[in-house]
């Protein structure tokens, strides 16, 4: 097989891998909202709208986490140690961010 082709094959598997991550995305997105449905079903209308925006941000912010992660710009690990690093803790003083050596 040449390189041309194992080229055109490499490029249409990763293409179909990346479609299928699309779907299952789009499928546990479509979960998250019915279960957020569920569980402000019957909150009142401020903290309906409170709590819709939250989820939507949230949301928002895992798609993008998952899209950096996909074209390789950020690693799982890096995200996960960057949550990590800022998360509240009463015992230790926050510490700055460290930039990703390129």
């Amino acid at each position: 097989m040449d390189a041309a082709w194992e080229g055109l094959l490499s490029n249409l598997l990763l293409e179909l891998g990346q479609e299928s991550t699309i779907w299952r995305v789009r499928d546990e997105v479509a979960q998250f909202r019915d279960e957020h449905e569920r569980v402000v079903e019957g909150n009142g209308a401020t903290i309906r709208k409170l709590t819709d925006e939250n989820f939507e941000l949230k949301l928002r912010l895992g798609l993008l986490v998952r899209l950096l992660i996909l074209k390789g710009i950020i690693t799982a690990e890096e995200y996960a140690r960057l949550i990590a690093d800022f998360r509240p803790d009463e015992s230790k003083p926050v510490k700055p961010p460290v930039a990703p050596v390129t």
